[in-house]
């Protein structure tokens, strides 16, 4: 509204403006973010294959230049019996957070295979890996350790995961990176 009356404003007034307007956008993301959490969400579950979850999470996000990317899921894998877009929601947030521990560059690989009646889809990145002192807390609801962060994408996609009748795991290494692990149950074939 403010920016549609002042339409004349001086340039330290549209300042103001813009960081009015981002700091808005900030809290409409972290509002929706705590109503998601918040919410109990059912899953619409149908087949989905793995491989082209991945590609659409790939393409909405890009991984940056000094990233690259590598995508090993058989052809012939069972598809998953998922809500789609919840996974891909979890996937999302996953290779956001790779992206985000891999600012000087890296690698990010994507693997799939059966384990009985469910598929371990596995998200490995590069990157500065999380702490021992951590890795118990990620998935817990407000804890974060980046300065950005509210510590709501983590403790949602497990949330998720576990709407799918999935569970999810984390290993990792201070300065080697780290493996999320989506254990999924699979779909009729």
């Amino acid at each position: 509204f403010l920016n549609m009356t002042l339409t004349d404003a001086d340039a330290k007034t549209q300042e103001h403006l813009q960081m009015i307007d981002s700091e808005a956008k900030n809290a409409t993301r972290i509002i929706s973010d705590l109503l998601d959490f918040a919410r109990v969400k059912s899953a619409d579950r149908s087949p989905a294959q793995a491989s082209k979850l991945v590609a659409a999470v790939l393409s909405q996000h890009p991984a940056p230049d000094n990233v690259t990317t590598k995508v090993d899921i058989p052809d012939d894998l069972p598809p998953l019996f998922v809500d789609s877009l919840q996974i891909e929601q979890v996937l999302g947030n996953l290779v956001d957070n790779a992206y985000q521990a891999m600012l000087e560059g890296g690698k990010l690989f994507f693997e799939a295979h059966m384990d009985g009646e469910f598929i371990n889809l596995a998200v490995s990145d590069t990157g500065v890996g999380i702490s021992p002192d951590d890795i118990d807390k990620i998935f817990e609801p407000l804890f974060t350790t980046k300065q950005q962060g509210i510590g709501l994408g983590l403790a949602i996609s497990s949330k998720l995961v576990q709407a799918n009748d999935g569970r999810i795991r984390v290993e990792s290494k201070i300065g080697k990176g780290t493996v999320f692990t989506l254990i999924m149950p699979i779909g009729e074939t």
